[in-house]
């Protein structure tokens, strides 16, 4: 098991952010200074729905789910 230095960085992010159609949010894990891990939460969204700020799906009547994802996200 590698040793944790400071503290982990969790970020969510598109797989392709480049399509019109749903594509898998990524939960990417730094661990350490240039070392991380990635893993696909499962969820699709299409780009328009997501806000790559925040890092969460937008909260609109296209999208409906928009609340029950990112409380998944946020567990």
């Amino acid at each position: 098991m590698p040793k944790i230095i400071g503290f982990p960085k969790v970020r969510f992010n598109l797989f392709d952010w480049n399509t019109n159609q749903e594509t898998y949010i990524i939960l990417y894990y730094q661990y350490r200074k240039g070392e991380r891990l990635k893993f696909s939460t499962g969820w699709k969204i299409k780009p328009s729905d997501w806000d790559g700020r925040k890092q969460r799906a937008r909260q609109s009547k296209r999208f409906e789910d928009s609340v029950y994802l990112n409380s998944h996200l946020n567990k």
